[in-house]
């Protein structure tokens, strides 16, 4: 399960086919049921041998084929599912604000007169429209952006946006909002089809993680036991330059450079220790057996 600003999809699906994760899934499960399988199976031969009477055997048999089944041996596939979050826009200075239709909406005033006013609601700016050329059209002027959590509530706007009404003329149930568009639900949460991964595949990149995490284990003690900035970084981390700002902008940048994010000047500090500047702290470890095993490795 992921989350991607949008999904075009084939470029998307190609590059999920490609990527590495589809590969180390794929093996981190098989190892983890190969454990499960192995701890079965220790545990059914430890039972064969105390429990000597044959009914209770049996009974114990009957008990983990049904509530601890032996996994299968190979994991063919990965199946991901995509939440669309939706691009950004800017809403402020430095405030970049979400378009997904799950949290950002458009109301268009209905009555003028009350003190509380009444309002027609929208999840998309563009709409399919078949009569313009472009196939598209846009809400008018007198429709305004809101943000869901302050006007209503976001569960309050996904029952609406989840609300069906029946089509007069095809008897069919349609969404009450903006039927045109379709269900916009649905369409935030994307399925493609499975990706498979090779064995030979899986064998080739185990050989390519662990060479690259070897000599980045052996880089790391040359740089920690005597760390000149530039002599050690140089030889053992060279920059990739064509990734300083694209696809987004590095978070080391001031380091290489002297500048920060915005491209005004930082002190050498942040080059020669880049934790006491203050500008960058250590990475804490957010996954319960990434932090196991790095106090497994202290």
């Amino acid at each position: 399960m992921k989350t991607m600003a949008s999904y075009y999809q084939e470029r998307t699906d190609r590059t999920f086919n490609l990527s590495l994760q589809t590969i180390t899934e794929v093996w981190a499960a098989q190892e983890y049921f190969r454990r499960v399988g192995k701890m079965l199976n220790q545990f059914g031969s430890y039972a064969n041998k105390k429990v000597t009477l044959n009914d209770k055997r049996l009974q114990l048999q009957k008990f983990i084929d049904k509530y601890m089944p032996k996994p299968s041996d190979r994991i063919f596939g990965t199946r991901h599912c995509f939440l669309i979050k939706g691009g950004k826009a800017k809403g402020g200075e430095d405030e970049w604000m979400s378009q997904s239709p799950l949290v950002r909406g458009y109301r268009m005033p209905t009555d003028y007169t009350g003190t509380d006013k009444q309002y027609a609601y929208a999840h998309s700016a563009k709409y399919p429209n078949s009569g313009n050329k472009s196939g598209f059209g846009r809400l008018g002027n007198k429709w305004e952006p809101f943000n869901v959590w302050e006007e209503m509530g976001v569960r309050k706007w996904i029952s609406m946006l989840a609300s069906k009404v029946v089509d007069h003329e095809t008897h069919e149930e349609i969404p009450e909002i903006q039927p045109e568009c379709g269900d916009i639900l649905k369409q935030q949460v994307v399925t493609p089809p499975e990706t498979f991964a090779k064995q030979e595949e899986i064998g080739s990149t185990l050989v390519q993680i662990t060479k690259q995490e070897v000599e980045l284990k052996y880089a790391y003690r040359e740089c920690v036991n005597d760390y000149t900035y530039g002599k050690d970084l140089d030889r053992f981390f060279p920059q990739h330059r064509h990734s300083c700002l694209f696809p987004t902008t590095c978070e080391f940048l001031p380091i290489c450079y002297g500048q920060d994010w915005k491209g005004d000047p930082v002190p050498t500090q942040v080059r020669e220790d880049p934790i006491g500047s203050g500008l960058f702290t250590w990475r804490v470890a957010h996954h319960e057996q990434e932090r196991k095993a790095l106090n497994a490795d202290n």
